[in-house]
């Protein structure tokens, strides 16, 4: 609304300087329509926010006398050909038998789709266009087109980066994007040539974020970088925004980075010439608005935007670049302000009340003095003690602090103006020791305590206490005392200055917070690491169990469900190694119907005795995308807090799960976006006592919550986890009328993508296939030697070692008999990426198995020729671990004779 505000009056002042008969209201009575086409959907902000001012800047020309409508490529969610297809049909029938008068076209790709087709949608409807970085013609082409273009100051930011840093010898250009769309490289380019007799120019074309840290990490000496686009997928498969690519890598670059778009201040760019929204927008609304009154598209030259020189503060103080340096009429944003700047009311205040007290102290010891020697003027210095004493009051009462006096026994004999507002209470209230009433009686003795003690030091005094403010609520004071002395030496009591600093006391305490949350982290992946070790020697002995006990069926179920529950707390593990970062989230097709059902079972033992609990989950729901661990953890939060609800009285727990396929479907709360088909909604409804209002309005706050202290993280977690499944969740509460919480997910729109990675599946069935012998290279003796044991029984040859320097040994001895490694990356003495360098040496080629309860990319991360190199995640099951071992013996034969010749 900001930029909206500064963009109108713009605008205004543009039609202001037309004729009369220029406002689209007075072309006819008819309204003008106007048609714009963005590039992204409807949620990418940059997108949202244009469409919204364009649209004032519009009407502002012609209130009353304008329809105007807006269209989304979604070419970011649905890329390729069809989806312009798709478009294109159902622009044709809905705008069919509407007249549309001037088509916009924000960026390349909508002018592209509506230079293809508008024969067929818009016949002879001219276009203004606003694309980016591309050199056309004077004028375009194509008829009935004209516009503006946008970040093209390549030649002006990059004259302006080699003044700003003097005897660059290298330009890196970055740019790229994920349908290689090379235009406005190639306006780079054409730009650049005359650079190159000043700088070595290297373009960095469609690389991936670590390439382009990797390079612009360690530059050689006098590089810069001018940053044009670039649009990457990450390891994960998502798109990173231009924002995003320059946001990561300019925390590392030791280049200054340069551009053209404003967006990326404040992301890590020094600066450059840039075009603004406020200036593109103003610009489309007068071409626009010229073309709706009649001027042909042909007749408009097509114009470059408007180009700002800006800069981003914190980046010229990082490389050394003097403002005085910047060209005239230079924006800079993000300018820390100075100590003064920060504090200048607090130091203003500090300095008057020392000026205060000092002069009002000396003068009234010397009102005083002068009334003792001048006996016969008693009545004239009685006067002039009064006038003295108002002047005082006047000046502590205009004080932008609180300020109190107490005499030599500990009686307040003075309070100015700024303290009887805090307390709303009158001076006859506060004086003597009628203030501590005041105090919070937590803090009351502690306060008092102090005070006389000062009283007996008569020293400076500074207290930190708790006062109830007018409105009930106690706020945090600091208090700084001073004695007082008469001018014979005699002590007169103490002078105090008073300040709120509740505020400043709440962000201590939320940056507290902060650094907690993070050393919990680190705390929980070295715990999750450790456990995980454990976790497998639990499921190596009940495989060995179970295999050992076929003619015990009771006893293998038994040891059959310890399996089972150690998988599931391998699960926990894993999440916890996931909050640690440790570990990417997994994600794989999920039956919800069944997740809530397991949990149902689980959970009963832990809900309050007198809730009645009534289940509504069908059989073949559509599966969904999801984390089971994550949705096991939102599941036990809500029954535990619908529970918690109920406490000792008699009541109902409702857990409800419904496929919702109609956009009618009832529904609790307003949500935020329109319901549409293919969701799963689950409700959990308790009959309990409700809640307010105002709690609901905070119930997924951070640290919030209704149970004391230690408490209030569960639901802020379930809003995180649900909304990073794409879902939604709301609540609805009356009190004395119970709650609910309704979740939304979507279902799975592909299946499941199965893992090449041991410990992820279980297998079935008893894998089949050649074996060979295993050298197994592993500290924890609980979970080698049942492995070995059960590899054995398999048909594998079995070396085992408890350390990495044993292993080297066995592997120098064998190595010619060995087809596979299975090693451990923790060791004791020398690591395991030490010995897989070791056993390289020997064999080049030897086929290895990480064995790690951390995930594969921190794993992988420093092994090299990682095609011989595959993953395995404890815990892990042993079927699984022997069909991979057999897939790897069967092809190791060849790749042996290989390596020997």
């Amino acid at each position: 609304m900001g930029a909206l505000s500064k963009l109108i009056p713009t605008v205004l002042l543009v039609l202001l300087a037309l004729p009369p008969s220029a406002g689209l209201a007075q072309q006819s009575a008819s309204p003008r329509r106007v048609l714009t086409l963005h590039w992204y959907d409807r949620g990418y902000a940059d997108d949202f926010k244009l469409d919204q001012e364009l649209h004032a800047a519009l009407e502002a020309s012609a209130p009353g006398r304008l329809q105007y409508y807006s269209e989304y490529l979604d070419t970011n969610q649905f890329p390729g050909e069809n989806q312009a297809l798709i478009l294109r049909d159902y622009l044709r029938r809905k705008y069919a038998g509407v007249a549309i008068d001037v088509l916009i076209a924000i960026t390349n790709p909508p002018l592209d789709f509506l230079l293809k087709y508008r024969d067929e949608l818009f016949p002879h409807t001219p276009i203004v266009f606003s694309i980016a970085a591309v050199a056309p013609a004077r004028r375009m082409p194509e008829a009935g087109t004209t516009g503006i273009v946008t970040a093209n100051t390549f030649r002006e930011t990059v004259n302006l980066a080699l003044k700003l840093h003097p005897g660059t010898k290298q330009l890196f250009v970055i740019s790229g994007t994920l349908i290689h769309d090379k235009s406005r490289e190639s306006a780079a380019r054409a730009e650049l040539k005359g650079f190159k007799d000043k700088v070595d120019i290297t373009y960095l074309t469609d690389l991936s974020v670590e390439e382009l840290i990797r390079k612009l990490k360690d530059p050689p000496k006098n590089s810069i970088a001018l940053y044009v686009w670039q649009q990457v997928l990450n390891r994960e498969g998502s798109l990173l925004e231009s924002g995003d690519v320059v946001s990561r890598i300019a925390r590392e670059a030791m280049v200054p980075l340069y551009g053209m778009s404003p967006s990326y201040l404040g992301l890590g760019m020094t600066g450059g010439y840039v075009w603004t929204l406020e200036a593109d927008v103003t610009k489309l609304a007068e071409i626009a608005q010229r073309v709706a009154n009649g001027e042909r598209p042909e007749d408009i030259p097509i114009e470059n935007a408007p180009e700002t020189p800006m800069f981003d503060w914190r980046q010229l103080q990082r490389w050394g670049i003097r403002e005085d340096r910047l060209p005239p009429g230079s924006v800079i944003q993000f300018r820390e302000p100075t100590i003064w700047q920060q504090y200048k009311w607090r130091i203003i205040a500090a300095l008057v009340i020392f000026v205060l007290q000092s002069s009002l102290i000396g003068a009234l010891l010397f009102e005083r003095r002068r009334a003792r020697l001048r006996a016969v003027a008693l009545i004239s210095a009685q006067q002039e003690v009064r006038e003295s004493e108002e002047r005082f009051r006047n000046i502590a009462n205009t004080a932008p602090v609180m300020i109190a006096i107490a005499d030599s026994e500990r009686r307040a004999t003075f309070f100015n103006k700024g303290w009887l507002d805090f307390t709303g209470r009158e001076v006859e209230q506060e004086l003597g020791q009628g203030w501590t009433e005041g105090l919070h009686p937590d803090d009351r003795g502690e306060c008092l305590a102090k005070i006389s003690a000062s009283y007996e030091a008569r020293t400076e005094c500074d207290l930190e206490y708790r006062l109830r403010r007018a409105d009930g609520e106690y706020r945090s004071l600091l208090c700084s005392g001073v004695p007082r002395f008469e001018p014979d030496g005699a002590f007169a009591g103490y002078v105090a200055s008073i300040i709120d600093i509740t505020e400043l006391k709440r962000e201590q305490e939320k940056a507290l917070a902060s650094q907690k949350l993070q050393s919990l982290g680190g705390l929980a992946g070295g715990v999750a690491h450790d456990f995980n070790n454990l976790l497998g020697g639990i499921l190596a002995h009940s495989e060995l169990l179970i295999s050992d006990l076929t003619d015990s069926p009771r006893v293998q179920e038994g040891v059959q469900a310890i399996k089972v529950i150690a998988m599931r707390a391998s699960e926990i593990v894993r999440q916890l190694m996931v909050y640690a970062g440790d570990e990417s989230t997994v994600f794989e097709d999920v039956d919800l119907a069944d997740l809530v059902r397991e949990m149902l079972n689980l959970i009963l033992v832990s809900i309050s005795k007198s809730a009645a609990l009534k289940i509504d989950v069908p059989d073949n729901v559509p599966m969904i995308r999801a984390n089971k661990t994550q949705l096991r953890q939102v599941f036990v939060n809500l029954i535990t807090n619908a529970s918690d609800a109920l406490g000792d009285e008699k009541g109902e727990i409702c857990v409800t799960l419904k496929q919702v396929r109609s956009p009618g479907e009832p529904s609790i709360g307003k949500w935020p976006q329109p319901l549409v088909a293919d969701w799963l909604r689950l409700e959990v409804r308790d009959s309990g006592s409700g809640m307010p209002e105002e709690v609901q309005a905070r119930i997924f706050d951070p640290f919030f919550s209704t149970k004391g202290v230690g408490r209030g993280m569960g639901l802020s977690a379930v809003q995180g986890i649900i909304r990073s499944h794409g879902g939604t969740i709301n609540v609805a509460s009356k009190l004395g009328e119970g709650t609910c919480f309704e979740i939304r997910l979507p279902c799975a729109s592909q299946p499941a993508q199965q893992s090449s990675d041991v410990g992820r599946s279980m297998l079935a069935c008893e894998p089949q296939g050649q074996t060979g012998t295993v050298l197994i290279i592993d500290d924890e003796y609980s979970l080698r030697v049942p492995v070995a044991t059960m590899l054995k029984k398999r048909g594998f040859s079995v070396f085992e070692a408890a350390d990495g320097e044993t292993g080297v040994s066995l592997f120098h001895e064998h190595s010619v008999e060995i087809a596979v490694v299975l090693l451990d990356l923790t060791l004791p003495g020398i690591s395991g990426m030490e010995v897989l360098k070791e056993m390289r040496k020997k064999r080049s080629n030897i086929r290895v198995i990480l064995a790690t309860a951390y995930g594969r990319d921190r794993a992988l991360t420093d092994v090299s020729e990682k095609e011989s190199v595959s993953y395995v995640q404890k815990p892990y099951q042993i079927d699984a671990l022997v069909a991979l071992l057999r897939k790897i013996c069967s092809e190791e034969p060849e790749v042996r004779q290989a390596g020997a010749s």
